[in-house]
């Protein structure tokens, strides 16, 4: 049962952060009347913004991973009082104007933090930030917090849970991975914090009746209205959208070979399940050997092939499809398909080729090779085939991407 509606799954205008609406700090946290329930991104940032007035006060020096605008800073100063010294690391994002006062901006990795020396920090944050990063850029990332990291100073993360989004089909086309409770959870434990204080954020998933809930807060269905679902998201972080961690600097140092055996899994799973998120325009979807495949007809003219809108760092890549033609064509040449490698952020297509009859044997499968080249860090890439309706075509719905090395 998936009590779950599409509303809210990628789309050209979701954004997590909300940056024109920031939430003023004397709100009454315990308030739920002024909830903004028309737009979800807003009302999961107002939601997020009364877990950043319940972290652990009295941190002078903050440092914080992935900050993306003068606004960022307004809002963190408005929700938690006392910051002296804020610095913020940022890879991607211009280095604002007129920055606030005590703002130091570094443009880096989060895994790499060397301009800022060990122990000078009381409290590290990262809101939103680790799902987008690669498994290599996290295990440094951790490790180089609790280095920057004063003994007792703390680290607070919040990201979406990816038992909620796998189960309810969001996604967003910037994120690397997502992690669960008990992966964050043994991540912090292998780079040294503990005293963990783990919460949920926005409830969305029914246990009882076994089914996910929606992410719109307006929908109220299976007797769950959104201030029962808010009032019971805290105490239940693995139901949650979102969970918010909270966690001390031991004296037990990182053990980096861990965290990357640990990572390493979690995120060769998670890819295959990543390219798996094709979508198609034209054609029937059908099983055969216990594969999908999308055929089509002749005249049948669109995508047959779509997705899954991932991040890509630079480097060289080839992408492989698998297609036969399911009749002879008037023409030897003509072309059967297009395949391209398609930015969607940037609108752009990367990489090109068509395909015409006479280079594939008809009734079985021929993989056709597309190499591409990314000279930056590049998201929501999609993989596409068209079908030119020359002929009838059955193709494997999926993609297969392999790494190139140098």
């Amino acid at each position: 049962m998936n009590c779950f509606s599409n509303d809210y799954i990628f789309n050209k205008s979701l954004i997590l952060v909300v940056r024109n609406n920031i939430v003023d700090g004397d709100t009454d946290s315990n308030d739920k009347s002024d909830l903004p329930l028309d737009d979800f991104n807003i009302f999961f940032h107002e939601l997020r913004t009364r877990e950043l007035r319940k972290a652990p006060p009295g941190a002078k020096t903050f440092l914080s991973g992935g900050c993306s605008g003068r606004w960022y800073f307004d809002w963190i100063n408005q929700n938690y009082h006392g910051i002296i010294r804020h610095i913020g690391v940022e890879a991607y994002q211009s280095k604002p104007d007129n920055l606030p006062s005590g703002v130091e901006w570094v443009t880096n990795t989060l895994g790499n933090m060397n301009k800022i020396k060990s122990g000078e920090i009381e409290m590290v944050f990262a809101g939103q930030t680790i799902e987008h990063l690669w498994a290599d850029d996290l295990v440094s990332f951790l490790c180089e917090s609790h280095r920057v990291l004063k003994n007792d100073g703390i680290i607070v993360l919040d990201s979406p849970n990816r038992r909620v989004t796998y189960g309810t089909g969001w996604f967003q086309p910037q994120h690397t991975m997502e992690l669960t409770v008990e992966e964050i959870i043994e991540l912090l434990t292998l780079a040294g914090f503990t005293d963990l204080n783990i919460r949920g954020v926005w409830l969305c998933y029914d246990r009882k009746n076994h089914c996910f809930l929606p992410l719109d807060p307006r929908s109220s269905v299976c007797g769950w209205d959104y201030k029962k679902r808010i009032s019971m998201s805290s105490d239940n972080p693995e139901d949650c959208f979102s969970w918010w961690v909270e966690g001390k600097k031991s004296n037990i140092s990182p053990d980096p070979i861990k965290l990357q055996l640990y990572l390493a899994d979690i995120y060769e799973q998670g890819w295959k399940y990543r390219l798996s998120r094709l979508y198609h325009n034209v054609g029937t979807l059908t099983i055969k050997n216990g594969k999908k495949m999308i055929n089509t007809n002749r005249k049948d003219t669109g995508a047959m092939i779509y997705g899954p809108y991932i991040p890509l760092r630079p480097g060289k890549y080839t992408v492989m499809y698998s297609v036969s033609s399911l009749e002879n064509a008037k023409e030897t040449n003509d072309i059967i398909c297009n395949m391209d490698v398609y930015a969607y952020e940037g609108s752009r297509i990367i990489a090109s080729r068509v395909v015409r009859y006479d280079e594939i044997k008809p009734n079985i499968m021929n993989r056709i090779y597309l190499p591409f080249e990314l000279a930056r860090t590049e998201f929501g890439i999609e993989f596409r085939m068209f079908s030119t309706g020359n002929v009838g075509l059955s193709a494997l719905f999926q993609v297969e991407l392999k790494e190139n090395a140098d």
